[in-house]
């Protein structure tokens, strides 16, 4: 398992270089995911940084995730909780030959409560896949989408009678093929067909993720 350990300052914003230099989490999070794609989605970051979760908005489904795993805290951490967390966290993933599940028991033992939230690719998109939803297939998030789109009609085909039927019955049916669109994302995203291996790896828990989008959506009465 390829790890990399990030140590110093940090906003959700942006990333303090040993120089003083703010480099962009965008910038950061780039060179993340080539290193990931290189070793086929196995790369695992850890990062005693304060506020460092707050740049989790750079995994998007439209591109292959960054980082197979990430350690981070969404809150400002403490010379403490550097030290203890982090020695522990890799004391034990080394003795338990790349346990992380183990390393993680012991980091919360160590640090009461635990500042250090500990995400996976898997659970990036599910995080990704019930946001897409909620944004554009149920709900307040579909009728925006509506709106949206009949603003824009309106704007640039005044002389179309275009109605909010008419909208919602073409929205509709993109939203049926919604699992579909998802399974295809994950794949790229979870970086599947890049790396053969990875199929039974991911596979089942793509499959669950899919079974709550279709309960969202029929929950929604779509």
């Amino acid at each position: 398992m390829p790890l990399l350990h990030l140590d110093g300052h940090a906003s959700p914003k942006e990333l303090a270089a040993a120089n003083d230099e703010r480099v962009d989490w965008d910038d950061v999070y780039a060179l993340f995911r080539a290193i990931n794609i290189a070793c086929g989605n196995n790369l695992f970051v850890s990062m005693g940084l304060c506020e460092a979760l707050g740049s989790i908005d750079r995994c998007r489904l439209s591109e292959p995730c960054p980082v197979a795993a990430l350690l981070a805290a969404w809150d400002p951490l403490l010379e403490s909780h550097v030290e203890i967390g982090f020695q522990s966290f890799y004391a034990e993933l080394v003795e338990k030959d790349g346990d992380i599940d183990a390393a993680l028991a012991v980091l919360q033992r160590k640090l009461d409560p635990c500042p250090l939230m500990f995400f996976s690719s898997k659970y990036y998109f599910e995080v990704l896949a019930r946001g897409y939803v909620e944004d554009r297939c149920i709900g307040p998030g579909f009728d925006a989408r509506v709106n949206r789109l009949l603003e824009q009609a309106a704007a640039g085909r005044p002389e179309q009678t275009i109605t909010r039927e008419m909208v919602t019955r073409v929205l509709a049916k993109e939203v049926e093929n919604t699992p579909a669109y998802l399974r295809w994302k994950a794949r790229r995203f979870l970086h599947m067909d890049a790396s053969p291996e990875n199929e039974q790896r991911f596979a089942p828990e793509v499959e669950a993720v899919i079974g709550q989008v279709e309960a969202m959506l029929g929950n929604a009465g779509c």
